[in-house]
């Protein structure tokens, strides 16, 4: 939901965001980034929408509509699918009226929560046999990358190619973008993803196999990125739930903070 006086949390929440979406698009040759001055456009390169993004959308009340057809048409042109993620800083305060005006609709819809790391808890304990480990190989790359390509059905070969040719960039031992992979009795089983910027901790891809679910490996894992986030220093933990996991996150200490909409043309 669009907020008309967006707090700077909710701006750097949104912030951060742009920053996860866009940081390995930046930088690998093939995969684009073009801002527009008024919005921004992530393209992969590749056929998935997890890695195609329309945001940061600041459209003013004259050229909303025109802008929306355009950047409709630019997208449109590459073959390849996008979603468009409106913020809480969003423009303008009508823009999702005139989304589904242009013929879009609404595919998901998150909670932004925020919480202050210095109230995190001092552990979290993890499953039995479970063995959290920061991607720092091109084998862990590819553990990360399959649990999240085995979500969809059949597996998703985009998410593995995205992240193979990402590989330079996010192996990087300062890289802002950390990447960590549960693995229980070593099977990789879930993950989670650290972004560090906009002076947040961002929370992001936390993601379990489906034989892995409701076993707290999705709090152990968000818990392992906001320590690790406190470690480098940041003060402020941030991420968009899901309906799914907004008890989970609740109960590591998360407040509401903002909202945030995932629209596609229909």
């Amino acid at each position: 939901m669009i907020d008309p006086a967006p707090t700077p949390r909710m701006a750097a929440m949104e912030a951060n965001l742009l920053g996860h979406v866009a940081f390995v698009q930046q930088r690998v040759p093939g995969m684009t980034v073009t801002d527009h001055g008024d919005l921004v456009v992530v393209d992969s390169g590749l056929a998935s929408d997890t890695f195609n993004k329309v945001l940061n959308l600041r459209l003013s009340t004259e050229n909303a509509d025109q802008r929306i057809e355009q950047t409709l048409t630019e997208v449109q042109r590459t073959g390849r699918p996008f979603t468009w993620w409106i913020g809480p800083g969003s423009r303008p305060l009508d823009l999702e009226e005139r989304l589904r005006a242009h013929g879009f609709r609404e595919e998901e819809r998150e909670l932004g929560m925020a919480i202050d790391l210095d109230k995190i808890p001092a552990a979290v304990p993890s499953p039995p046999d479970t063995v959290i480990q920061r991607v720092t190989t091109p084998a862990q790359l590819n553990d990360f990358a399959g649990v999240l390509a085995d979500l969809s059905e059949p597996p998703d070969e985009n998410v593995r190619r995205f992240f193979e040719l990402g590989a330079d960039v996010l192996l990087v031992n300062d890289c802002p973008m950390r990447l960590f992979v549960a693995y229980v009795d070593g099977v990789p089983a879930a993950v989670s993803e650290l972004f560090a910027g906009a002076d947040v901790a961002g929370v992001h891809m936390v993601a379990t196999a489906t034989a892995y679910r409701r076993r707290g490996l999705g709090m152990a894992l968000t818990w392992k990125v906001l320590e690790e986030g406190r470690r480098l220093g940041l003060s402020t933990g941030t991420l968009q739930a899901s309906a799914e996991g907004q008890p989970v996150y609740e109960k590591l200490g998360f407040e509401p903070c903002g909202s945030f909409s995932e629209y596609v043309h229909a």
